[in-house]
């Protein structure tokens, strides 16, 4: 499926990159939703991209140096291995008929090729898009997500459906995750609400869990997360009240009408979702810091089938999602089957 065929013009190559990039600009320009896979996660970069694959470890470092006594020699430590983690490049496409007309003549086809590209970048984005959001929404199923499975012809994901530690991404206390470096466990699932007058105590707990409880590292060193930004993510009705919650000088979810603590004041991010299965669903987390991603240019192609001497176009999107720090995101009231 590759080159144009004898009728497609060759020159059309060039309008094509013109238009992918000025629908980009636009698409990012325009649209509120793309917005939130910017904000939430981290790109990854393309030195750290080998074939079709993304690959990092979580490396178990020391607690603190130890003292070095004068003309004393220093202690040996070994650094042991974490978890693996690979990410896999996945693709989404369609192939579309093209019209005898519209092959033959240059300005149909001129025409034809930007119409195409206003049609389909903005869905190629939003693909991508709702895939990286079904991850979050399946994040908490016990029996995992092929969104989870990395695994290629060439390269098996160990942790299968699963996050990358065999358990899920957003895991309920008797469900633990495991730390790789020593005995301690973590859970970031709850099932609890930021309606009514324990909203603001729900949500400190929530807080509390992803800044303090579990802002570890694989050894179990505390990592500093002052000066991160934090999300939120919900729905239109959950995203309110966050809101109201994070940012009121007086809290209206709490029937005395408390004053909203300083630490949330301007640190959360609030940001909306309709893609989440339940209503009383929400998830907080750390900016770029734990979920990843990365989008590819949009592949257009078009060929004439041999026999028939019809013309296709394919338009496919190439995109990398996925979590490499469990630690980093905190969810409530997510379907565990």
């Amino acid at each position: 499926m590759s080159g144009s065929s004898i009728y497609f013009p060759v020159g059309l190559e060039a309008k094509k990159q013109e238009y992918l990039l000025e629908q980009k600009l636009k698409f990012y320009g325009d649209e509120k939703e793309i917005n939130i896979l910017d904000k939430i996660a981290d790109e990854i970069p393309d030195k750290d991209i080998v074939g079709e694959l993304y690959r990092t470890t979580s490396v178990i470092g020391m607690d603190e140096l130890e003292d070095l006594e004068e003309n004393g020699d220093a202690k040996e430590r070994a650094i042991t291995e974490g978890y693996s983690i690979q990410i896999k490049k996945r693709r989404k496409a369609n192939i579309i008929p093209i019209t005898a007309e519209t092959a033959r003549d240059w300005w149909r086809s001129k025409n034809w090729l930007k119409e195409f590209i206003e049609a389909n970048y903005p869905v190629c984005m939003r693909t991508v898009l709702a895939d990286f959001i079904r991850l979050i929404d399946r994040g908490g199923l016990t029996a995992g997500h092929e969104l989870f499975n990395n695994s290629t012809k060439n390269s098996t994901d160990s942790s299968g459906d699963l996050g990358y530690d065999g358990k899920p991404m957003i895991a309920k206390s008797g469900n633990n995750h495991i730390a790789k470096g020593h005995s301690t466990t973590y859970y970031n699932g709850v099932a609890t609400e930021l309606t009514g007058a324990d909203g603001l105590t729900n949500f400190l707990d929530a807080h509390i869990l992803l800044t303090s409880t579990n802002a570890k590292t694989e050894a179990g060193v505390p990592f500093e997360l002052q000066g991160k930004k934090l999300f939120f993510l919900g729905n239109t009705q959950q995203a309110a009240y966050a809101d109201m919650i994070t940012n009121s000088q007086l809290n209206a979810s709490t029937s005395t009408n408390a004053k909203t603590p300083k630490t949330f004041q301007g640190r959360y991010e609030i940001l909306e979702t309709t893609r989440f299965t339940n209503s009383n669903q929400w998830a907080i987390g750390v900016c770029k810091f734990g979920l990843v991603y990365k989008i590819f240019e949009p592949i257009i192609d078009y060929w004439t089938a041999p026999k028939s001497q019809k013309q296709y176009a394919l338009i496919a999107q190439d995109y990398m999602i996925g979590c490499k720090n469990f630690r980093t995101i905190v969810g409530s009231n997510f379907d565990e089957s």
